[in-house]
C-alpha cells in the first residue's frame, strides 16, 4: 500500500485507519460508477467471506418472511374452512329439527283427520238413526193432513240401502193403497198426493212407481225419499 500512495499517507492510514474510512468508501464508489460493468451488483468492501455469509443471511431472512406469510394465508383458509363447516352443520341441524317439527306437525294434522273423519261417521249415522224414526212419523203425519176419503192406505214400508251402511241416507218410505174411481178421478187424486207430499221442505222425491185399475179402484205404489242432511 506504501508504493501506491505514497509513504506519509500510508504511515497515516496504518496509524488512524478510522479517519480515512468515508473517504475510501466515497472513492471506492466514485471508482464503481466509472469502471463497473452494467448488471453487475453493488460494489462493497467487506471481505467476500463476510459478503457471501451477509448474502445468505439476507435470502435465508426474504425465505422465513415468505413462509411465515404462506403459513398465516394457510391459517387463514383452514380457519375460513372450519368456520364454513361449522355454519354449514349449524344450518344442517337446524334445517333437521324443521324438517322433524313439520313431520310431526303432519302426523298431528293426519290423526286429527282420522279422528274428525271417525266424528263424521258417528254422527250421520246418529243422524240416519233419528231420521229414520222422524221421516217416517212426519210422511204418516203428512198423510193424516193431505190423504183424501177415497184413498186407502194399505202398506207402508221402509226400504233401506246396504244395512252394512252405517252412514248412507238411501233410503224410502213405499206406500201401497187404492182410490176408488167411481167418480173417474183415482187417477187424478194419486196425482194429487203425489204434489201434496212434494211440496214438503223435508220430503226430496215422490214418485209414483205404479197405478193400475182394479175395477171400481186403482192401485198405487209411490216411493218417498227424504231431502237428506248429512255431516261432510
Amino acid at each position: 500500500m506504501g508504493s501506491s500512495v505514497g509513504q506519509p499517507a500510508a504511515k497515516a492510514l496504518v496509524e488512524r485507519p478510522g479517519d480515512f474510512t468515508i473517504a475510501l468508501g466515497l472513492a471506492a464508489s466514485r471508482l464503481r460508477e466509472g469502471t463497473a460493468e452494467p448488471g453487475r451488483g453493488p460494489m462493497t468492501i467487506l471481505p467476500e467471506r463476510y459478503a457471501k455469509r451477509r448474502e445468505f443471511r439476507d435470502r435465508t431472512l426474504f425465505l422465513y418472511a415468505a413462509g411465515a406469510l404462506l403459513l398465516v394465508l394457510l391459517l387463514g383458509r383452514l380457519g375460513q374452512g372450519i368456520y364454513s363447516n361449522v355454519q354449514a352443520e349449524r344450518v344442517h341441524g337446524e334445517l333437521k329439527a324443521s324438517e322433524a317439527k313439520l313431520l310431526g306437525l303432519r302426523q298431528e294434522l293426519d290423526t286429527t283427520k282420522i279422528e274428525a273423519d271417525k266424528r263424521k261417521v258417528r254422527l250421520n249415522r246418529l243422524l240416519k238413526e233419528a231420521e229414520l224414526t222422524a221421516f217416517q212419523a212426519f210422511v204418516l203425519d203428512t198423510l193424516g193432513r193431505v190423504l183424501r176419503p177415497e184413498i186407502q192406505l194399505e202398506m207402508i214400508t221402509l226400504i233401506a240401502g246396504d244395512p252394512t251402511d252405517e252412514v248412507s241416507n238411501d233410503y224410502h218410505l213405499k206406500i201401497k193403497g187404492r182410490v176408488n174411481n167411481e167418480k173417474r178421478m183415482g187417477l187424478d187424486w194419486i196425482l194429487q198426493l203425489q204434489s201434496a207430499l212434494q211440496s214438503e221442505d223435508r220430503i226430496g222425491r215422490v214418485e209414483v212407481e205404479s197405478s193400475n185399475p182394479d175395477g171400481a179402484w186403482y192401485v198405487f205404489e209411490i216411493s218417498v225419499r227424504p231431502n237428506n242432511v248429512s255431516y261432510e
